[in-house]
């Protein structure tokens, strides 16, 4: 017969509640999503799901600064910098010096860049339709109204 303490050495681990596994899928589901769309869009406009974002935040206004744009992305200036560059380089975007303070760099859409903004939202559209064709019509607007309920609780908990 054993011990009983070496039966609490062999006992599997406790169960994960619930809520970690709900939370967990969370997780899991957005970084599934972002991948999918980040392959449409590539194999579509050949941008990733950062440059595309970056694009149509930039038809927003004539110009906006890389601070702004940092955070209306949800990311540090340093990552803005190297996504400029990249789209800077294939000629989407220019960037200037602020006329008012010559520290801070403004961010313009080219006609090439506006024209590539312009096709984002369709593309948009088609990989959510992929991704999302799995579930009835009333499921697909079940699940809308959901995420809209955990992210307005998100963003109010943020302020």
């Amino acid at each position: 017969m054993m011990n009983t303490a070496d039966n609490d050495t062999l006992a599997a681990p406790p169960a994960e509640p619930a809520s970690i596994r709900q939370f967990s899928f969370i997780f899991r589901v957005h970084a599934s999503v972002k991948r999918q769309v980040n392959q449409h869009l590539l194999s579509t406009l050949a941008i990733t799901y950062s440059q595309a974002s970056a694009l149509v935040l930039l038809t927003r206004g004539s110009e906006v600064s890389c601070h702004d744009l940092a955070a209306l992305l949800g990311c540090g200036t340093s990552r803005i910098s190297r996504l400029m560059q990249e789209l800077e380089n294939r000629q989407l975007v220019a960037r200037s010096r602020c006329r008012v303070d010559r520290r801070e760099l403004r961010l313009a859409l080219t006609a090439e860049g506006a024209a590539l903004a312009a096709r984002v939202p369709a593309v948009m559209l088609d990989a959510e339709r992929a991704l999302l064709r799995v579930l009835p019509h009333e499921e697909c607007r079940m699940l809308s109204r959901l995420l809209l309920r955990v992210v307005s609780n998100c963003e109010r908990s943020a302020q």
